[in-house]
């Protein structure tokens, strides 16, 4: 058995010509090296295939038939925690370099923390000891001056001889309550007043001015005076005020008006003002300011976490890198944990830091780190002001046990999380395939087990069969290329739909792309050729019609690592960072495609040096010119040596120079291969590719080799030379 390549691979003979590997062994510096025919003795095959499927006994193999030879490509492993990984350094990167952005995140809530502190330390909590139980002490001299209403017998009775009890000076009578008002007005601070409201004189209303007695705000806000003197206290003014007293001789004197017997002779008044234990006046002003502080110190941090991830989902990075095999999971992992860190950091020095100063002092230090990690700091109020502070032993204390907001956020965080993840597949934006809002129902979803790639019939096979081949717009493949269909496009239709009309970018594009050839596709700006190269990297699905990949539907490359890692990108955008290095950019992308981290240094040493980078690798992305930035992505897309290749206009804006060393890249590894490029030069096409595909106004005008074009399509003068005699 001949090998050809740097792949060794123990493989024995399998019914029909199939090859089935035992071993997978990478013995060479770059990573997927093709290694070509098996010398075998196999029956010819009735059909061609062309289609991808996964072998039981070597897991790590792809294989890719057609009729009379099979390539062997070893799959590449891209873990998500792999992947997480060089994102994480990424991010840490552009972090670092983005020092403006990065202080603006870590100085703000320490400034906003400091101002707090010291408004709490001009405004401290008062503390107070308890009190015991007392009684008050007596007071004869209450009321100097009584008005009552209406006037009747029975009322001027009762308020005789409540006036004889309490050693009143003046009582007056009145017609109605409104008499009885005015003349308070000229005794506002004395005079009281009783009103009867009814005939029987059961039911009345005392009428006592306003600053005697305790104001419903008493019973929400501060009886610090209580504390320190019982007369001062606001909560008595009840009895200092005579109220209690009058209310007992009018209840006192109805009662013996109604059973003719003498009960105020028989009662004895007495008040007890019941004991209070410790307490501090919490000031409300800083305390007010918490929850607004805890707002504003972590804004900072959503909102550049908000703008760095919309940054990469705006520049189609995030799209772009999916396509290259990137998890979803990684993507959110890596910013997720960046700014977990963060958080974490930045709650430690807040912690530290309310719990030795007079922010939170009897609190204890991890339970006020879960609660600002958590984003529940409000909760700690109430118990700084029971003067237990927040501590592990109070968790489970009081009407409202602080492990319930504690569990609350930790379940606001995951449903956080997953409604992110879940946005982002239902709603992806515009370039990039929109999942179903059921999507995590299906069992597809979670099945881990490879498709199995169906074959496909070629061109070859209809033309066998007595069916016709194609129009005469397509120029006929050479035998040798039969069968090798790589990328079938079949009848594919793009629309846009804007607001006033419809925009049809692809009407019905139908033509094949071959395996070891170079594929151009030709046209004016606008033709179509960009679109085209969009629904071939599944960044948008087409509207009508198919395209396959080695017999794969475009559309299932989104959730196949395998069809994945076959493919290399390069869209007509650039795939950078600003602030990373050329050498930074193609260790992430490698990371991402999954190649090993022992084979990494190797792939980027040879991508450097095969398109002349070496010299600007340490140079930023943002420094660089629009033709280095586009050989950068042309790097990026070759990183692993991939089977496929779609470039979308790679060479734009390159220098003469630079573009010769992308077509001799290019023509290096056309063996084997998939290539298809879009272009607006005639001359790059005529020289680099050996099928060009002309499309004008979404439409396929003509497919085949500069040759067949120019004479299909070429317009000139004819010179034809007559002798004369």
């Amino acid at each position: 058995m001949l090998l050809t390549g740097t792949l060794a691979f123990t493989c024995g003979a399998a019914r029909g010509g199939a090859v089935r590997c035992a071993r997978c062994v990478n013995t060479d510096t770059g990573w997927s090296r093709q290694w070509s025919g098996v010398s075998q003795q196999h029956e010819p095959l009735s059909h061609t295939e062309a289609s991808i499927r996964e072998t039981t006994s070597c897991p790590h193999v792809i294989q890719m038939r057609h009729a009379g030879s099979m390539q062997p490509v070893c799959r590449r492993d891209a873990g998500v925690w792999h992947q997480t990984r060089s994102l994480l350094w990424k991010n840490l990167l552009i972090k670092w370099r983005t020092k403006q952005q990065s202080l603006q995140e870590l100085i703000l809530p320490l400034l906003l923390l400091g101002l707090l502190i010291l408004i709490s330390t001009l405004n401290p909590h008062v503390y107070y000891g308890g009190i015991s139980t007392m009684e008050l002490e007596r007071d004869d001299h209450f009321v100097k001056g009584v008005g009552y209403t209406p006037i009747t017998n029975i009322t001027t009775h009762l308020m005789e001889e409540v006036a004889q009890g309490m050693h009143i000076d003046r009582l007056e009578m009145f017609a109605s309550e409104e008499d009885l008002e005015n003349a308070s007005l000229y005794e506002p601070s004395s005079y009281v007043g009783v009103v009867f409201l009814d005939s029987s004189a059961t039911s009345y209303r005392l009428r006592f001015p306003y600053n005697q007695l305790p104001q419903p705000s008493d019973y929400t806000e501060s009886f610090a005076n209580c504390f320190s003197s019982s007369v001062n206290c606001r909560a008595a003014n009840y009895w200092y005020s005579g109220f209690i007293r009058l209310q007992s001789l009018i209840d006192a004197a109805i009662i013996q008006m109604q059973t003719k017997r003498s009960v105020w002779s028989e009662m004895d008044l007495n008040v007890v003002m019941m004991g209070q234990p410790g307490s501090v006046e919490v000031q409300k002003f800083p305390h007010a300011l918490i929850s607004i502080y805890l707002v504003l110190a972590f804004t900072p941090f959503v909102t550049f976490l908000i703008v760095n991830v919309a940054a990469e989902k705006e520049q189609r990075l995030k799209d772009t890198m999916t396509m290259m095999g990137l998890y979803d999971t990684a993507f959110w992992l890596s910013w997720g944990l960046l700014y977990a860190a963060l958080v974490t950091t930045m709650s430690i020095l807040m912690s530290v830091i309310a719990t030795y100063t007079a922010l939170f002092p009897n609190s204890d230090f991890f339970v006020i780190f879960f609660l600002i990690f958590l984003y529940g700091i409000s909760s700690v109020v109430y118990l700084e002001a029971q003067g237990d502070g927040a501590v592990f032993s109070s968790l489970a204390n009081g009407p409202h046990p602080l492990y319930v907001p504690l569990l609350m956020l930790v379940v606001d965080c995951i449903l956080y999380l997953l409604l992110a993840i879940y946005l982002d597949q239902v709603m992806p934006g515009e370039f990039r395939m929109r999942r179903s809002l059921v999507y995590f129902l299906k069992p597809s979803y979670w099945s881990k087990r490879r498709k199995r790639y169906v074959e496909v019939s070629s061109v070859y096979d209809a033309e066998m069969k007595g069916a016709p081949g194609g129009d005469e717009s397509i120029e006929p493949i050479s035998p040798e290329f039969r069968g090798k269909e790589a990328i079938r496009i079949n009848n594919i239709q793009k629309v846009y739909k804007e607001k006033d009309n419809v925009v049809e970018a692809l009407r019905g594009l139908t033509f094949d792309i071959y395996e070891g050839q170079i594929t151009a596709l030709l046209g004016h700006s606008g033709a179509g050729k960009s679109t085209l190269m969009n629904i071939l990297c599944g960044i948008c699905p087409p509207t009508n019609g198919s395209a396959t990949i080695y017999g794969s539907p475009v559309s299932e490359i989104a959730d196949a690592s395998e069809m994945k890692q076959l493919v290399g990108i390069c869209p007509q955008f650039n795939i950078i960072f600003d602030v990373l290095t050329v050498e930074e950019h193609l260790r992430i992308f490698a990371a991402i495609k999954g190649i090993p981290p022992a084979d990494i240094d190797a792939e980027v040493t040879k991508v450097l040096k095969d398109l002349d980078l070496e010299k600007i690798m340490t140079a930023q992305a943002k420094n660089l010119s629009g033709g280095q930035k586009r050989k950068l992505s042309v790097g990026i897309a070759i990183l692993g040596d991939p089977k496929i290749l779609l470039l979308d206009e790679p060479t734009a804006g390159m220098d003469p120079c630079s573009r010769h060393q992308v077509w001799t890249l290019l023509k290096s590894r056309r063996a084997g291969r998939v290539t298809v490029l879009s272009t607006h030069y005639m001359d790059e096409a005529d020289i680099l590719a050996d099928r060009k595909a002309v499309i004008s106004q979404g439409q396929l005008k003509c497919v085949g080799s500069s040759l067949y074009l120019k004479v299909k399509c070429g317009v000139g003068y004819h010179l034809r030379q007559v002798e004369c005699f």
